[in-house]
């Protein structure tokens, strides 16, 4: 079974490291999800940000030469045949 990772934004940046106690609990964690989505069989990123802000946080999946593709989130183009009315 091939696995595909679709990253929005890496945890790592969006959880909090602020006391020695919470960065001694999220060590771990941010560990091993830098470990199991290098595991992926293709990572995909949502924006060019997306896929430098990647690979700057995860330096060791960089250094193996693991790169995201960029592939954008489709748009609903149906939404935009009826104008709408706004009062």
């Amino acid at each position: 079974m091939k696995v595909v990772f679709y990253c929005h934004f890496p945890d790592l940046l969006l959880a909090q490291h602020t006391t020695v106690l919470w960065r001694l609990y999220r060590k771990p964690i941010d560990f091993i999800e830098e470990i199991t989505t290098g595991m992926a069989d293709m990572i995909l990123v949502n924006s060019k940000f997306t896929a430098s802000m990647f690979t700057n946080t995860f330096k060791h999946l960089h250094a193996r030469e693991i790169q995201p593709a960029v592939l954008y989130p489709a748009v609903n183009m149906d939404q935009f045949d009826v104008p709408h009315s706004y009062k």
